[in-house]
């Protein structure tokens, strides 16, 4: 069975190769990407118990990083103490967060082709004691040769997505061997766990433990950030109109929500972030289209005046978070279209009433907790979306209930990560 995915997996990658090395996701680090790990490395973690965590992306990088904290601090004090953590994602921009936000004892890598020679010249390179995945990164020879090795797997904040889950259910027969595997999944609900069970895997082996992106702390906005957006602002009281992780197609609409809004003179400025910064020329080209005055974060580093601009193209990475501070109401993108949504909590948590389309597939239970606790504004189309804005802008009290309750949902269902913890570590 293995040289039989061995073989599939190198025709493949040989087929999808000249996409992946021009532009795709995964062009970079190929050294790694088959398994090479530097002497250097090598050298940090001679002799120490090596903890390996993986995530797929940003979104998981910062759960892995949280977890990967929390477990230092338990250590701390004990034999594994010394323990080095070794955290692998998949994505260029996964592993640009990871190395700004990992201590400097760990090690950041991309994580190994799932071929088998790949995996093994990884696993002889870092000997991990524990394997800890984030969400659903499973891969049949990863997973078969950490087993071989008996070295306990987990899968932490454990989903399988809509989208994803028919697949796996047709190849029920195969995923019932991976899951034979792992040796725990904690998954973040009840339907993640029915799902989980249903491809087969031992019931006594999946326990819940909730949703790990609820677990957030409010970040600290950077004091330039702060004058930038307020030279963006030129000293009025307009109503600041966050548009986070924004997908295309879905900027022309909030274009032209914010363009229909002007016009009525409810004193709408709109901050923009499209969720991939390689888009800002595509994006700049939109607003342009439509004659809208617009500068980009980076124009205000300096004292640039922009009291006439209605929008803020933020086209820096990683300061999203920090920018829901700065808002009255914000949007959470991928959601109007059909790009599977963001996570809620990181706009929640700042207090700001939150707006979302009804495409929330890779969120779904999140997005339940909120429509139960009525704690978001769930908008279908363009005119909904400007219904709601103006509703909004000319009732500062219902902003300040909405922004309450969705903050209050956040609160209420952390916990997750300190469950994780308790079960990683079972393992030492």
């Amino acid at each position: 069975m293995a040289l039989f995915y061995d073989v599939i997996f190198i025709l493949y990658a040989a087929f999808q190769a000249p996409s992946f090395l021009l532009k795709g996701k995964h062009k970079e680090g190929w050294r790694e990407r088959l398994g090479h790990i530097e002497p250097e490395v090598q050298c940090r973690l001679k002799d120490k118990r090596v903890v390996w965590f993986h995530a797929v992306s940003v979104g998981e990088v910062r759960l892995a990083c949280r977890l990967m904290e929390a477990l230092r601090k338990s250590l701390n004090g004990t034999p594994e103490e010394k323990s080095v953590f070794v955290l692998t994602t998949t994505t260029s921009s996964g592993k640009s967060v990871a190395q700004k936000i990992v201590s400097q004892k760990d090690v950041v890598l991309y994580v190994p082709l799932d071929w088998g020679p790949a995996v093994r010249r990884f696993l002889a390179g870092i000997h991990p004691s524990v394997v800890v995945l984030l969400e659903t990164e499973l891969w049949p020879n990863i997973l078969s040769e950490v087993s071989t090795r008996k070295i306990p797997i987990l899968v932490a904040n454990g989903r399988i997505s809509d989208k994803a889950f028919p697949k796996y259910r047709m190849a029920r027969f195969a995923f019932r061997r991976i899951l034979k595997s792992l040796s725990l999944c904690l998954a973040q609900s009840e339907e993640s766990r029915r799902r989980f069970l249903a491809l087969g895997m031992d019931p006594e082996k999946v326990r819940i433990t909730g949703n790990m992106k609820f677990d957030l702390d409010s970040p600290v906005t950077q004091e330039r950030l702060k004058e930038a957006v307020g030279r963006f602002l030129g000293g009025a009281h307009d109503l600041v109109f966050l548009a986070a992780s924004t997908h295309p197609g879905e900027e022309e609409l909030l274009l032209n929500a914010v363009q229909n809004l002007t016009d009525k003179k409810l004193g709408l400025k709109l901050i923009l972030a499209p969720r991939h910064v390689d888009r800002m020329t595509e994006v700049q080209d939109l607003i342009d289209s439509r004659s809208i005055k617009a500068l980009r974060l980076s124009d205000l580093s300096g004292s640039a005046s922009s009291e006439e601009a209605q929008v803020l193209l933020v086209d820096e990475w990683g300061v999203l978070n920090q920018l829901y501070s700065l808002a009255d109401v914000i949007f959470v993108g991928g959601s109007l279209l059909p790009h599977g949504g963001h996570n809620l909590a990181e706009a929640a948590l700042s207090g700001k009433p939150v707006i979302h389309g009804p495409h929330l597939e890779n969120f779904r239970d999140m997005a339940e907790v909120f429509a139960k606790n009525q704690a978001s504004v769930v908008v279908q189309d363009q005119l909904n979306l400007e219904n709601e804005l103006a509703r909004l802008a000319q009732d500062e009290g219902a902003r300040e209930a909405q922004g309450l309750k969705a903050r209050q949902v956040v609160i209420e269902n952390r916990g997750a990560t300190e469950k994780t913890l308790k079960e990683i570590l079972a393992c030492f």
